[in-house]
């Protein structure tokens, strides 16, 4: 209860509610359009994966709610959608630590057992991607961003960095 003219913080309720709700719908597929009738990439197949339960909580979540707007057929959803990965992907950045340049470092060493090739492979792919996401109004609104063009673009960045996120859960036994 809050104290006498205070408010009660109901921001841990309302955040068990919006997964509770975000649960409910990828549940009741049919009729929302998750199935990927909006989505001309021929990686849809991979919004109908479902996210390990052992998955860090606030990481399943946000990829749960990017995969409902990266199916709809409007830009401003699917921009929606490729935001909420890009998000995903920066808390992944700091599941080894805060610092996430140590963080990063220790995921690629622990995902790719420390082979040099596929080190420097990953290492790239992590670096491409966070640099499209600073180029690009992706997350962020600065004014010498880009804006991405279509939605295919939407839709390849989207898949591109869906498939980096489950290869590191998969590879750390996160997921």
């Amino acid at each position: 209860m809050a104290a006498l003219g205070q408010e009660f913080d109901y921001r841990p309720e309302l955040k068990k509610l919006k997964t509770a709700l975000l649960t409910w719908v990828v549940m009741s597929e049919k009729g929302l359009g998750i199935e990927g009738n909006y989505i001309n990439n021929e990686s849809k197949v991979l919004v109908n994966v479902s996210i390990p339960s052992s998955a860090e909580d606030e990481i399943k979540n946000l990829i749960m709610e990017s995969k409902i707007y990266i199916c709809k057929e409007e830009y401003n959803e699917k921009k929606i959608g490729l935001d909420k990965i890009w998000d995903a992907f920066e808390r992944l950045k700091t599941i080894e630590g805060t610092d996430k340049k140590d963080s990063i470092n220790k995921i690629i060493s622990y995902i790719t057992n420390d082979d040099e090739e596929l080190k420097s492979m990953i290492d790239t792919e992590f670096r491409k991607l966070t640099k499209i996401g600073n180029s690009y109004s992706i997350r962020h609104s600065e004014m010498n961003q880009k804006k991405l063009p279509n939605n295919e673009f939407i839709e390849y960045l989207y898949f591109r960095m869906l498939s980096l996120i489950s290869c590191v859960l998969n590879l750390m036994n996160i997921s």
